[in-house]
């Protein structure tokens, strides 16, 4: 049977052609981003969530390992408003992952932190892995970044 067809299987799973992986992708990418970012910004709480437990997350440095340790460093951060300007999703090719179905989302846009009756706004990135696990996607690892204006920087 064709390779590309998606219909044939290997080791009892479904073959799927580059161009429906590439889809599955983009479609993926874009409604995660939108659902992450509405959670982290309206329903905090629950953000941990869109998380295996044994995600591992690197906020702008700070490391934690578990679901846990992440929904309680997500509590202690100020409230936020993300506001994405490009997001960028591709799947991880099966020579990585097997027959385990997993995404890259790459995010960059700004985020405004509201701590008391202060306001500041800053450029961000952010990358995420994300893998199937009981017909939902969640989220294996992710590396958040604020950035620095070019000029702020000394050399």
């Amino acid at each position: 049977m064709d390779k590309n067809s998606g219909s044939s299987t290997s080791l009892g799973h479904p073959i799927i052609s580059k161009s429906s992986l590439q889809k599955i992708a983009s479609t993926t990418g874009e409604q995660f981003q939108k659902l992450y970012y509405d959670t982290m910004d309206k329903r905090r709480h629950l953000v941990s969530k869109l998380y295996m437990d044994s995600a591992v997350l690197s906020w702008n440095g700070h490391g934690m390992t578990n679901a846990t340790d992440i929904h309680n460093f997500y509590t202690t951060l100020a409230s936020t408003t993300h506001c994405v300007a490009s997001f960028d999703s591709i799947p991880i090719p099966s020579i990585a992952v097997g027959t385990q179905q997993a995404v890259v989302v790459h995010v960059a846009g700004n985020v405004r932190l509201k701590s008391d009756a202060t306001a500041v706004s800053k450029v961000f990135t952010q990358s995420f892995i994300l893998t199937q696990h009981q017909d939902k996607w969640k989220i294996v690892s992710d590396i958040y970044r604020t950035q620095h204006a070019a000029d702020a920087l000394t050399l």
